[in-house]
């Protein structure tokens, strides 16, 4: 049966109370009249230290609530900053600095996806087209080497995180592509188990899915050259 042999992704880049108490005032003897008079005295200035101890109390309370809300104000005005902070950092690249985020985006994080398609290749290569020999040694070499070495492109497509908003949808073109692809693989291992043309078929055409997707990502790439002055020229996989 004829497998489905490997088209690699290639893109390369240029470039936060108070109560009072009550007096009595009672006619008596003098003896009982200092007593009262003691009593009262006493009363009112346990009653003054009540009320101060009360003020004191409740202007502590009042400093708390104080600080909590300006740690609160303190807190909301410096999350505001940092959104303005993020809004004003997109806004404030340069044409050249997005030039080499996209250079970065490219050379590197996509091609750490690109390494893994090659090993990927690679390895369906010794087992597919004039190195052919059954569908036993394919599906063993399909399973055992090909399908967890493109795991690991997938893996990284899915690990992208575009610094711009400019390479979001080439980023996102790259996680649909490798899914697509390790379908084809996932497809193609399975009908050469159950030695069935049909599945074949179909996982050729995943891999035309796939080399569509690719297609996608590169006019993404070229329309961002244009945009932002660079250079982009896709590289044929040998």
């Amino acid at each position: 049966m004829k497998t489905l042999f490997a088209s690699g992704l290639m893109g390369l880049l240029l470039l936060a109370g108070c109560s009072m108490g009550e007096t009595s005032d009672n006619a008596g003897e003098e003896t009982a009249q200092a007593e009262t008079t003691e009593e009262t005295t006493d009363s009112s200035e346990a009653s003054s230290t009540e009320t101060e101890e009360s003020a004191e109390n409740e202007k502590d309370e009042t400093a708390e609530e104080e600080t909590e809300s300006s740690d609160s104000a303190d807190e909301t005005a410096s999350e505001a900053t940092e959104s303005e902070s993020e809004e004003k950092e997109y806004e404030d690249y340069t044409i050249l600095e997005k030039q080499e985020i996209i250079l970065s985006f490219v050379n590197e994080d996509v091609m750490n996806v690109v390494d893994y398609e090659l090993e990927t290749n690679a390895i369906l290569a010794e087992v597919t087209g004039q190195n052919y020999t059954d569908d036993l040694t394919t599906h063993e070499v399909l399973s055992t080497q090909a399908i967890p070495m493109y795991q690991n492109a997938v893996d990284e497509a899915e690990a992208l995180e575009p610094e711009i908003e400019d390479l979001e949808e080439p980023a996102q073109k790259i996680r649909e592509a490798t899914a697509v692809y390790m379908e084809a693989l996932e497809i193609e291992k399975e009908a050469l188990a159950n030695q069935d043309a049909s599945l074949i078929e179909e996982s050729h055409a995943k891999g035309e899915e796939y080399l569509a997707i690719i297609d996608e990502y590169h006019e993404l790439l070229f329309a961002l050259s244009e945009e932002y002055n660079f250079d982009y020229a896709v590289s044929p996989v040998q």
